[in-house]
């Protein structure tokens, strides 16, 4: 084969293709004329499908395709001329047969109507299997959209989602409708911005930090009540020595460690130190049986208001090349409140993805303040990068056309991967502007 010419090649795969769209018509008139026959009810089976995958060793599966074939080539001969002739491929004909099988009354007279024979004929010629069927979907639509809508709320029916504790973590198992499906794709793209050059995650990982990011946004928000007017949130449990371990170390005991998360599901030590990087905490007192016997008050660290203030400042994710939005950022701490007696400030907090607060507490990163910004460095003293706020000077009076309303200044953001002692015009970049507290 490799000893062919390019247009030998071309000519071969055109040949092979008719071939097995001959093959494919003749297997589908040979099942058809069993069905008219009822032979194959002397052999003991429940139906043809069943019949058929038997007695070929296919399985029930690709049997039923057949017959669904024969049915469908029987009523629109034209098709099956077509395939013969090599102008459709099998697979146009499996789509077809796939929506024929299921189409109503109207839908069926429609398409083997000698107008709709032609037009289908047509249309698979000029498109592939998987874009004609596409096509064939919106006629189908056109012809009987009382059906579309029978068929909506049949997939709203079959909706649902499951959570399995699996394999050390927790699968995700689900079924929502076309719509429900864009809205869950458009979220998790905007979830999901472009990965920096150092992020290794697979799409797939993306899209699962992506989806807890969106979560995580979902609880912080407040507009999801789940009674007491108390906003839901995910609960974390340390035991009292494993908190005064962790207050003075500001670290997670590596050894043994007995904070668990929902039902009792271990938490790894970087686990504990993101979590409570930025917590509502709540001290309760349990007696040997697991009851609780006193509650403590609540302590929040970032306050509504500095959290839009954060949000105002840093605008995405502070990790150098990352542009995670802030609205699915997490808070965290530069200098640690428990560790190093961190105030809860604007000055002293920094917006950070999940996948990047994560991986600031099990990595050691440190982030320092800067003259405008923040740096980031490895243990060993390595630079990341840096994350500076750049002042722009207001237009031109000739660029607004209006010279007469004041302008104010405006913060926008430039990641730096490598070292700079000045902003790019020649001057440093001054400082962010410092927003009163409540």
């Amino acid at each position: 084969m490799r000893g062919l010419t390019r247009q030998e090649r071309r000519q071969a795969m055109h040949a092979v293709n008719t071939i097995a769209g001959g093959v494919k018509l003749l297997t589908t008139r040979l099942v058809g004329a069993e069905a008219a026959s009822g032979d194959w009810a002397a052999d003991g089976d429940k139906t043809l499908e069943s019949w058929l995958g038997h007695h070929t060793g296919t399985g029930y599966g690709p049997a039923k395709s057949d017959v669904d074939m024969a049915t469908t080539l029987e009523d629109l001969p034209a098709l099956g001329q077509a395939l013969e002739d090599g102008e459709v491929t099998v697979e146009h004909v499996r789509v077809t047969s796939r929506k024929y099988s299921r189409g109503s009354d109207a839908q069926k007279e429609a398409l083997s109507s000698a107008e709709g024979q032609a037009d289908l004929v047509h249309k698979a010629g000029r498109a592939d299997a998987g874009a004609f069927g596409k096509q064939l979907d919106q006629d189908l639509a056109r012809i009987d959209a009382a059906k579309l809508e029978r068929d909506r709320d049949a997939v709203r029916r079959r909706r649902f989602v499951k959570l399995s504790d699996r394999n050390g973590g927790v699968q995700i198992d689900g079924f929502v409708d076309p719509v429900a499906g864009e809205h869950l794709r458009a979220a998790l793209d905007a979830a999901t911005p472009r990965p920096s050059a150092e992020d290794t995650r697979t799409p797939g990982n993306r899209r699962a930090d992506a989806l807890t990011a969106i979560a995580r946004h979902a609880l912080d928000s407040g507009d999801y009540k789940t009674g007491g007017n108390v906003r839901p949130h995910v609960m974390a449990t340390l035991s009292a020595s494993e908190w005064a371990d962790w207050q003075r170390s500001g670290k997670a005991p590596t050894r043994a460690p007995g904070a668990t998360i929902g039902d009792n599901i271990p938490l790894a030590p970087s686990e504990i130190d993101t979590l409570l990087c930025d917590c509502t905490l709540m001290r309760a007192v349990l007696d040997p049986d697991g009851q609780p016997v006193d509650l403590g008050r609540n302590k929040r660290t970032f306050t509504a208001y500095q959290r839009k203030a954060l949000l105002l400042r840093d605008r995405h994710c502070t990790w150098p090349g990352c542009t995670m939005p802030g609205t699915y950022t997490e808070d965290h701490h530069v200098d640690e409140w428990a560790a190093d007696n961190g105030t809860t400030s604007i000055d002293n907090g920094v917006l950070v993805c999940s996948f990047h607060h994560h991986y600031i507490h099990s990595h050691d990163i440190t982030i320092s303040p800067i003259q405008g910004g923040f740096q980031f460095t490895h243990p060993d003293g390595r630079l990341i990068g840096e994350h500076l706020f750049t002042r722009h000077d207001p237009p031109p009076a000739w660029a607004v056309g209006d010279d007469t309303q004041p302008h104010g200044d405006t913060y926008t953001h430039a990641d730096k991967t490598t070292h700079a002692d000045e902003d790019p015009t020649g001057r440093p970049p001054d400082p962010p502007p410092q927003l009163p507290l409540e």
